[in-house]
């Protein structure tokens, strides 16, 4: 009061900063580590990651990010390890407009940056898929390949249904022994996958089911199992007789022969027994009439419908479930003879 002053005080320092930080740039997409489908992703990818983290790279010290959800701040953390922005809360279905902001220590805030898409969709696709053929399409064995047969095709055409059409972003996924090995080509509810890179001797289990784009799988189908076998079997075969047994002339008929029978039993001989699955085919003017009745290295075999005034030639093989061949046999030829002669006898004198 009498107007006595003091020395100064010891100071304080006080910054004055009413410049907002500048516009940050877009997050550079997002990162999912959540379900089947994780890793980087860019702007506009469905998710099943309702947390997913966004990319903004590295901040000054002293400044902190805020998440913008469809224009309204939410609670988020930062990592600067990975340089993201999480929300605390999951993200609902859908998609979503995120941007981000840059507050600095003296409560200034950015512009809004430009936004990213995230879509997020964690809800399974409900289409049932069904494995319904294989197709084999290398000779001699051509057709479907039923479920556990075998096939010498190492490029097998996979064939199936859905319960019904896909949505948007949906695939059929192919799973070989477990692992995805390709995505269908699917027309309504019918799809097809070509295999490629099989190998001999091996037993594969195929699997298939819908995915969608955000990583979601829907129900697995049953197995579909098939076996590999190009390996030709390695027996040779020999047709040693054909035997008619219709009166008058009842036995063996020889090589270039004649018959009255329409029914001829042909017999023969393997080099060694068959092998599981390998069968004795038989042959009549080159197309396939049967398979022959084996007994250790002897096989037997009874045709049928031969045709009077007809030559055949007949050869036999061995072939295995996959269509495999071995050699070709011998060629065993026979006329059918089933008209009597026409002439009529006198005897005039004795």
């Amino acid at each position: 009061p009498a107007g006595n002053s003091s020395e100064h005080s010891d100071p304080i320092q006080v910054i004055v900063d009413t410049t907002a930080p500048t516009k940050p740039t877009s997050p550079e997409g997002f990162i999912d580590n959540q379900g089947d489908k994780q890793g980087t992703f860019s702007s506009g990818t469905a998710t099943d990651d309702s947390t997913p983290g966004i990319i903004i790279g590295p901040i000054t010290t002293g400044e902190t990010p805020n998440l913008i959800v469809d224009g309204v701040k939410v609670p988020s953390i930062y990592d600067p390890n990975t340089g993201t922005l999480t929300p605390v809360n999951p993200l609902p279905e859908g998609s979503h407009e995120i941007r981000y902001t840059i507050t600095d220590p003296a409560g200034n805030s950015s512009e809004h940056s430009d936004p990213i898409q995230v879509i997020v969709d964690t809800i399974a696709p409900t289409q049932s898929v069904v494995i319904a053929s294989v197709t084999d399409d290398v000779a001699p064995g051509l057709g479907n390949v039923v479920n556990n047969g075998a096939t010498n095709d190492t490029t097998p055409l996979l064939g199936g249904t859905i319960s019904a059409v896909l949505n948007s972003g949906e695939q059929v996924v192919i799973l070989r022994d477990g692992a995805v090995v390709g995505t269908a080509t699917v027309t309504g509810t019918t799809w097809t996958f070509a295999d490629a890179g099989l190998t001999d001797g091996r037993t594969y289990i195929y699997t298939a089911r819908v995915e969608d784009a955000a990583g979601n799988r829907g129900a697995i189908s049953t197995n579909y199992s098939i076996s590999v076998d190009t390996i030709a079997p390695t027996q040779t075969v020999v047709i040693s007789n054909i035997v008619d047994n219709v009166a008058p002339q009842i036995g063996n008929v020889l090589d270039g022969g004649v018959t009255n029978d329409v029914t001829p039993e042909l017999q023969g001989t393997i080099s060694t027994v068959l092998g599981l699955g390998e069968v004795v085919a038989v042959y009549r003017d080159g197309g396939k009439v049967g398979t022959a009745t084996v007994t250790n290295s002897i096989w037997t075999f009874a045709d049928t419908g031969l045709a009077d005034g007809v030559n055949y030639v007949y050869t036999a093989r061995v072939e295995d479930v996959s269509g495999n061949q071995g050699l070709v046999s011998n060629d065993y030829s026979i006329t059918v003879d089933t008209s009597a002669p026409t002439q009529s006898v006198v005897i005039s004198t004795v």
